[in-house]
C-alpha cells in the first residue's frame, strides 16, 4: 500500500514521462485491443430499426430492460430499484435527469420506434409487462442473454482474456487463468479493455468523458521477460501454466485534474488496487 500511495504521489511529478510511459504501453500490449465492460443489450438503437425477429428471442425481463437502456443511455435515472442497481453498473451510464424532469423529445426517430417495438413485446409476453423489484431478482437472464447473442462468454478474446466474465452480484473478476475480488470502490463503474496478454482495468468516469483512458492498473503475463525490467512500477503477482503474472501501476497523469468527481473515483479506485493484489488467485 505504502508503495502505491507513493506512486500515486509522484503522479503529477512523472507527467513529462507520460508520453513515454504510453508510447511503450502502446506499442507493447495493445495486440487485439477490445474496449470492454457489459455490452449493450439494443446497441445500435439510436441509429436503425429493430425488428420483430430480431427481438423474438429475447426474455421477458431482457425486453424490459433493453427498453429502458434507451432511456438510461440518455441519462435518464429510475425510481425502480432493480433497474438503478443494473444501470449503475454499467460504466457508460450516468444518471443525471430526474424521471419527472425526462423528456421523450430527447429520443430520435430510431429510438422512438424501438421503445415502441420493446413494448409491445414485453405485453406480447406478458400483459403486464416484466415484474420489477420482485425478491430475489437477479441479472443472469439478462448476462446470458448478450453472451448468447455474441456466441461466447461475455469478454472472450483469447489471451490472457480467454473467457473473462466481470460477476459484479460476488465481485469476482475471472478469467481462464485468474480471479480476484472486485474490490468496493471499483462497483461505482468500471471499465476492462482486453489485449493479447493484458486487461487494463479504468476507472468509468474518466472513461466516459472521452478525453483520457482513467487507467488504474494493467495485469500483464509474460513467458520470458520481466515487465519490472520496463516498468519499475510493477508487482509480481505468481506464475502459472508457464506464465508469470504482474500487476502494473501508471505513472501517468489518468484523470481531468480539473473535474473534482474524477479525480475523487480515480483516487477511490486507485488506492483500491492492492486489494486486487491481495486476491489475486492463479488456476
Amino acid at each position: 500500500m505504502k508503495k502505491f500511495v507513493n506512486n500515486i504521489q509522484k503522479i503529477l511529478r512523472r507527467a513529462a514521462a507520460a508520453a513515454l510511459f504510453v508510447f511503450c504501453l502502446g506499442g507493447a500490449l495493445t495486440a487485439h485491443a477490445e474496449p470492454n465492460a457489459y455490452d449493450l443489450i439494443v446497441p445500435d438503437a439510436d441509429t436503425r430499426y429493430y425488428t420483430d425477429e430480431e427481438i423474438r428471442d429475447m426474455p421477458l425481463q431482457v425486453v424490459c430492460y433493453g427498453k429502458n437502456e434507451i432511456y438510461a443511455r440518455h441519462g435518464r435515472m429510475f425510481v425502480s430499484r432493480e433497474l438503478d442497481e443494473y444501470f449503475r453498473l454499467q460504466p457508460w451510464y450516468s444518471g443525471t435527469v430526474m424521471p419527472e424532469s425526462f423528456s421523450p423529445s430527447v429520443f430520435n426517430a430510431y429510438e422512438q420506434a424501438n421503445i415502441s417495438l420493446l413494448s409491445e413485446r414485453e405485453k406480447a409476453l406478458n400483459q403486464n409487462g416484466y415484474a420489477l423489484d420482485q425478491p430475489g431478482y437477479s441479472f443472469d437472464a439478462v448476462t446470458d442473454y448478450i453472451a448468447a447473442r455474441s456466441g461466447t462468454a461475455p469478454g472472450t478474446t483469447g489471451g490472457i482474456g480467454e473467457n473473462a466474465v466481470c460477476d459484479n452480484h460476488n465481485q469476482i473478476f475471472s478469467t481462464e487463468w485468474f480471479s480476484f475480488d472486485i474490490p468496493d470502490a471499483w462497483m461505482p463503474g468500471f471499465v476492462y479493455e482486453l489485449n493479447e496478454d493484458s486487461i487494463n482495468f479504468c476507472c468509468g468516469l474518466v472513461w466516459n468523458n472521452g478525453k483520457m483512458k482513467g487507467t488504474i492498473c494493467t495485469i500483464l503475463r509474460s513467458e520470458e521477460w520481466h515487465p519490472a525490467d520496463y516498468y519499475p512500477a510493477a508487482d509480481y503477482l505468481g506464475d502459472g501454466l508457464g506464465y508469470s503474472y504482474y500487476l502494473l501501476y501508471p505513472t501517468d497523469v489518468q484523470y481531468d485534474p480539473s473535474s473534482s468527481a474524477e479525480l475523487q473515483s480515480y483516487l477511490s479506485m486507485s488506492l483500491a488496487v492492492p486489494e486486487v493484489k491481495d486476491s489475486f488467485r492463479i488456476y
